[in-house]
């Protein structure tokens, strides 16, 4: 290791910590996108998940008519 520090090994140094955060930001901006996309996946899900609970509602109404109409019901 050279016991004067010059400009040229400061210009490297900076250089090399440039690259590296260029690298970081470009790997953030990757995970960023990927993370809005797992976003709209999971919004997608809850949203399938509710009109599955909607329509189990309505069969529910439907079998207890059902039910109702044939005597089945439990008083």
């Amino acid at each position: 290791m050279p016991d004067t520090v010059t400009n040229e090994l400061l210009y490297e140094v900076l250089r090399n910590v440039q690259a590296t955060v260029n690298r970081t930001e470009a790997r953030v901006d990757d995970l960023t996108l990927r993370i809005g996309h797992l976003e709209i996946g999971l919004a997608q899900v809850q949203t399938r998940m509710a009109e599955m609970s909607v329509r189990m509602d309505r069969v529910d109404g439907r079998l207890q008519r059902i039910e109702k109409r044939l005597d089945l019901a439990e008083a």
